[in-house]
């Protein structure tokens, strides 16, 4: 009986490592998100639950790809526009505060997604 006990309690704590060592935080903020932008008017970004991205500028959809998270950081692994100059991946931390997302650059080459992305406030679509 006493073994048993020990047992279910090493299971328990276990369980709370795993948990509290996980990604931590909270979820990625799928869903539509808009900014404006200099050089585009006005910019959007779909974030799909099925891991893709559609980014629009003035409502026409530009290009098109996958992203993953892993905590509080994405990373965009297929791009076609930054395939064309050798940067197709680019890596990011987010943070998302009352409705606003934010990324900042961890590594990417692909200056034009840069420009873009890194330190824009994004707005969510309701």
């Amino acid at each position: 009986m006493r073994r048993r006990f020990g047992v279910a309690v090493a299971l328990v704590l276990g369980a709370i490592l795993v948990a509290g060592c996980g990604g931590g935080g909270e979820a990625f903020p799928t869903g539509q998100w808009t900014a404006a932008n200099d050089e585009l008017g006005e910019a959007g970004i779909d974030y799909r639950s099925d891991g893709t991205w559609v980014f629009s500028a003035d409502g026409a959809p530009i290009s098109t790809g996958r992203y993953s998270t892993d905590g509080n950081t994405i990373s965009f692994e297929t791009d076609p526009t930054c395939k064309l100059v050798g940067a197709e991946q680019g890596t990011y931390t987010w943070t998302d505060e009352n409705n606003e997302l934010t990324l900042k650059k961890q590594t990417d080459l692909c200056e034009s997604r840069v420009g873009v992305l890194d330190g824009v406030v994004w707005v969510q679509v309701k």
